[in-house]
């Protein structure tokens, strides 16, 4: 492999030696002689970042684990490595999970998403309900798990924001006294229904319409 066949063998990694290290005209690779497969590489640009090769399905895979420059210290970019290398093990290719999390939506992009496509699925909701959402999403939703991802979330979660939201924890971004709790008598209701369609807009979108209509449009 050619990244490999370019790499240099050194002593022991140290934070000493990754500090002492310059760049070439190409990048290269310092090896760790503890943790096979695990290095520093080094770009033509100077900057430095821990890596780790390993072998899946008869195939060579690279896995950037963070910046050596400021970012993790050796020992932890090794410690990670290590767990990497357990999900190798058990068949799990850790480059491709890495992909598929900076793909993954977010609850506040799903939200965001629900709210522009399902008019297409629920023709005959009325615009005042879809402006409920609105505000059930900006207020109350997105505060509490928005920067989650949409397909971490469980059953429980949404129980959880439920009586998050009950409690107040998200007053001061909405009405307050009788109109909050009038306000959340009905959105309470309309989480409930709206949030298997969001599942169903992510099916739709990512996985297709066949892929969809196996997992039902209960909303």
């Amino acid at each position: 492999m050619g990244y490999l066949s370019g790499a240099f063998p050194m002593p022991k990694l140290t934070r000493k030696l990754i500090e002492t290290l310059q760049p070439a005209d190409a990048e290269f690779c310092v090896w760790d002689t503890r943790l096979t497969g695990f290095g520093v590489r080094v770009r033509p640009t100077g900057g430095r970042s821990y890596v780790l090769f390993y072998r899946l399905g008869g195939r060579f895979r690279k896995l950037t684990l963070g910046k050596a420059d400021g970012g993790y210290g050796l020992d932890e970019a090794r410690d990670r490595a290590v767990e990497k290398l357990r999900d190798v093990r058990d068949g799990v290719d850790p480059q491709a999970r890495k992909v598929a999390d900076r793909n993954a939506l977010t609850v506040a992009e799903l939200t965001d998403l629900y709210l522009k496509e399902g008019p297409v699925l629920k023709p005959n909701k009325k615009a005042t309900s879809w402006e409920t959402n609105r505000t059930m999403f900006d207020c109350h939703i997105k505060p509490l798990v928005g920067r989650r991802l949409a397909r971490d979330i469980t059953p429980m979660d949404v129980s959880r924001m439920q009586l998050d939201i009950s409690l107040g924890k998200t007053a001061r971004n909405v009405m307050i006294g009788v109109r909050r709790q009038k306000f959340w008598d009905s959105a309470g209701v309309d989480l409930a229904e709206s949030w298997p369609c969001l599942g169903l807009i992510f099916r739709r979108r990512f996985c297709g319409a066949a892929s969809a209509d196996v997992g039902g449009s209960g909303a």
